[in-house]
């Protein structure tokens, strides 16, 4: 058996094999790559700000004050993480933990005028929540995430086995011949997965290190998840934590704070830097501060970063192509392909092997 036949057979029935999984986890993308257009339809009410809320000049309530608000609100949770969105007509996205519970919630919070516009809802309830998980762990948790975390890896090796096999694509990449609808299928199936390769490739390698990468990570001691309301020193200003950042880190723009989540966990702010690389993510600059006394611990600067971190803040942006709307187009549109090329592969597959069963029996 020659090399491309090999290659051949390792791309037909690995694909065969995944294909239903490697469908799914690619559709739920497509339309994850939209998540916050669908979210703006699907909650709208919560998610928008309306502009007569707003305080003075456009001006957002304290942190502080925001937190009072919302532990009244909910005294028997802690707040652990804070989004804020980049678009100031956005709501912020506020996550809690349940005192003595592990389950991670969100509400929505106009940070203008202070009003809270939704109740705790659990991360993988409604529309979104589901598709998420389905798209990252197909609803089976850890496991579920392993399996996809090995999709990737399979689908790496499915859309470079297939570039190999067809690597003569471009003598008849442009023709479409109709007469025969297999050979219509081979030269669609051609088509679609060699313009697909290099952003099918970018999403599977990117896709593939965030699902497995915890496997390689220390693990939590469970005992550590204890939510209580003495989890870090509350006498911490927020606001004060926030503009230090900004002497700390120069031109740093704040995009969501990590609270303490387990009794590890320090008070951390993510965010990016004005005039950063446009690869980079808007969380790939980090600071660190103590939750008893709010002393700076650690600045991650995405400028002074060594080679794997800066190639690791290019992933998530790399991974549902938000560079501009086009792209989040193209990523969309490639996602889609797995399901056509499942069809077109597994039509020629067949004939192929009617073909060989017909030829034998002669």
């Amino acid at each position: 058996m020659n090399f491309k036949k090999l290659i051949y057979k390792i791309h037909t029935y690995i694909s065969l094999i995944f294909c239903i999984p490697f469908i799914i986890v690619c559709l739920s993308g497509s339309l994850l790559v939209y998540k916050d257009e669908i979210n703006n339809i699907l909650a709208s009410a919560a998610v928008n700000i309306s502009p007569s809320h707003r305080v003075g000049q456009n001006l957002r309530l304290g942190f502080d004050e925001l937190r009072r608000i919302i532990s009244a609100k909910f005294p028997d949770y802690e707040i652990v993480g804070w989004n804020i969105d980049k678009n100031p007509q956005k709501s912020d996205k506020i996550w809690l933990i349940k005192h003595n519970d592990k389950e991670w919630e969100y509400i929505y919070l106009d940070a203008f005028s202070g009003e809270i516009k939704s109740g705790p809802t659990p991360h993988d309830s409604g529309f979104m929540g589901v598709l998420a998980e389905l798209h990252e762990n197909l609803l089976f948790e850890e496991r579920g995430q392993i399996f996809v975390g090995i999709v990737g890896v399979i689908a790496f090796v499915i859309v470079l086995s297939g570039f190999i096999v067809y690597r003569n694509f471009w003598k008849s990449l442009f023709k479409l011949r109709f007469a025969k609808l297999a050979v219509f299928m081979s030269d669609i199936h051609k088509f679609i997965g060699v313009f697909s390769t290099p952003i099918m490739l970018i999403i599977a390698l990117s896709g593939a290190w965030w699902e497995l990468r915890f496997l390689f990570s220390k693990p939590f001691d469970t005992s550590e998840f204890t939510i209580n309301a003495e989890i870090y020193n509350k006498n911490l200003s927020l606001d004060e934590i926030v503009r230090k950042a900004k002497t700390d880190l120069p031109n740093f723009e704040l995009h969501y704070i990590s609270l303490p989540f387990c009794n590890a966990a320090d008070i951390s702010l993510f965010g990016y830097k004005k005039g950063q690389n446009f690869l980079y993510n808007e969380h790939s600059s980090m600071l660190t501060y103590s939750r008893q006394n709010g002393s700076l611990l650690q600045v991650k600067d995405i400028d002074d970063a060594n080679f794997e971190e800066r190639f690791l803040a290019t992933f998530r942006k790399a991974h549902f192509g938000y560079y501009n709307q086009i792209t989040k187009f193209i990523w969309f549109l490639v996602g889609l392909t797995p399901l056509i090329l499942s069809v077109s592969g597994i039509y020629l597959w067949i004939k192929r092997s009617n073909f060989k069963r017909r030829k034998n029996e002669r």
